[in-house]
């Protein structure tokens, strides 16, 4: 039985952004006044989604929610943080609340045989 997640999920994005930093935002493009930023988290680690939610909450509030577009993609070991079960579900669903998109890659979701909810 497959395990389900309970975020998106955003090949595009993965293979967009995958050189990018872990947990380290960068600004993308600032269209009419609104900033884009993804960040990518390959690590199955608290410590390092924790690093990158705090830097998505810290850009909303300098920048103000409404004028920021973020998401977070994880990828590889990083995707076990997006299962509902995680160590930091409560902050990502927080994250959510916010705007901030969180998207799987689903390469990685085929590979460890989970399925996107509904």
């Amino acid at each position: 039985m497959p395990v389900v997640l309970r975020r998106s999920t955003s090949l595009a994005a993965l293979a967009l952004f995958a050189v990018i930093s872990i947990g380290a935002p960068v600004a993308l493009a600032d269209t009419a006044a609104k900033n884009r930023v993804v960040m990518q988290v390959s690590d199955n680690d608290p410590g390092k989604w924790n690093l990158a939610l705090n830097n998505a909450h810290n850009l909303q509030s300098d920048l103000g929610a409404k004028n920021v577009e973020i998401e977070i993609v994880a990828y590889g070991p990083g995707i076990g943080m997006v299962k509902s079960e995680s160590v930091v579900d409560n902050r990502i669903g927080e994250a959510l609340a916010s705007g901030v998109k969180v998207s799987a890659c689903e390469n990685t979701m085929r590979g460890q045989n989970l399925a996107k909810s509904t």
